[in-house]
């Protein structure tokens, strides 16, 4: 049982012709497009405000994660 004909798990569904994997960033990456410092970049992660995925010891954040987290932090004028 579980040899070649098992049915694939949906997190390892292959990327089809004509799909795009989505850019994925370093903290350091995410520090500079940012403009902040790396420390600042994991203690948004280790609070919870930047979404990121954890690969061995090291963190990776996607494109759509790095917009997620600059939308949610945008300022919003007041009236004066």
């Amino acid at each position: 049982m579980g040899g070649c004909n098992s049915p694939r798990s949906p997190l390892l569904t292959p990327i089809s012709q004509g799909q795009i994997m989505e850019q994925v960033y370093t903290v350091q990456e995410v520090a500079s497009l940012l403009k902040v410092g790396y420390r600042t970049v994991l203690d948004q992660i280790n609070m919870g405000r930047l979404e990121a995925y954890q690969i061995s010891n090291r963190y990776r954040i996607s494109e759509s994660s790095v917009l997620k987290y600059l939308s949610a932090n945008k300022v919003k004028r007041v009236a004066i």
